[in-house]
């Protein structure tokens, strides 16, 4: 799978940068990504000759030359997620009348908005323009918790340990006018940045894992400002993986500081 194989990249290209001190400016992993992506594809895996492609001013805006950013074992690994993800696969042989057709599991998933649930159905008197100016919210990851719950009903929040599953989790969630079960991955103030990317998300985005392994039938990925898309993409993947694996419907969900607000606001839990 391409995209599965582009997720797990992109995390390890953006970890090698961060954890080297630099800065991902001119979205230089994302970059690097597409390019190695089209060049494996293409069955180019020369990683030297694909960075030599990429357009970007990330080398000299991090004072560093081009020459000195691969190393042997960032090659290796990202060579391992992409043997891991989609394999060197060799061209198909020719289809003969005695073929039979793949047989692919079933994959039922589907991407929800705030708007969908009817635990947050007053969120839908609330136009976006309406909280612009409130973004990105000044609220800690707590008060976010304790308000969501409140709002859903569920009485019981577990306490904040570093190896939960899920920040939030119940069984009191309607959806589709049905009760089913939800997971929340939430982050408030406590980052600091404006957009929330993987590697806010745990070492190789492995917080999202956890949260898509718990039993529940939406996962939902909440941060007070800005989401990028690659957090999505990854969420996405994450939740069809485990829709494939036990053949269950299952739902996924982003708020952005915009959704978070308008839920919030609707509530009566910040005003404007």
């Amino acid at each position: 799978m391409t995209r599965e194989a582009r997720i797990s990249i992109y995390n390890i290209i953006l970890n090698y940068v961060l954890n080297r001190g630099l800065q991902d400016y001119d979205d230089f992993s994302q970059k690097f990504t597409d390019a190695i992506i089209k060049d494996f594809s293409s069955e180019e895996y020369d990683l030297k000759r694909t960075i030599k492609k990429v357009k970007t001013s990330f080398f000299k805006l991090n004072s560093l030359k081009r020459s000195d950013f691969l190393s042997k074992d960032l090659e290796r690994r990202i060579h391992d997620a992409w043997r891991r993800t989609t394999g060197y696969i060799e061209p198909p042989p020719r289809a003969t009348s005695l073929a039979t057709k793949e047989i692919k599991p079933n994959i039922r998933c589907k991407r929800i908005y705030v708007d969908d649930i009817d635990s947050f159905k007053e969120v839908r008197k609330i136009n976006p323009s309406q909280v612009k100016d409130l973004v990105p919210l000044d609220l800690k990851e707590q008060y976010i918790k304790e308000s969501l719950a409140e709002i859903i009903g569920e009485a019981f929040i577990q306490k904040d340990w570093g190896g939960e599953w899920s920040d939030l989790f119940t069984t009191r969630i309607i959806l589709g006018k049905k009760r089913v079960s939800a997971a929340f991955l939430l982050k408030g103030r406590g980052l600091r940045k404006s957009k929330l990317t993987i590697a806010d998300c745990g070492k190789n985005g492995d917080q999202i894992v956890r949260l898509v392994k718990q039993p529940a039938a939406l996962f939902i990925v909440q941060y007070v400002g800005e989401i990028d898309p690659m957090v999505l993409e990854f969420l996405e993947a994450m939740v069809e993986k485990e829709s494939r694996k036990s053949n269950r419907i299952l739902y996924y969900c982003l708020m952005d500081g915009i959704d978070t607000a308008r839920v919030l606001l609707a509530y009566r839990k910040i005003k404007r």
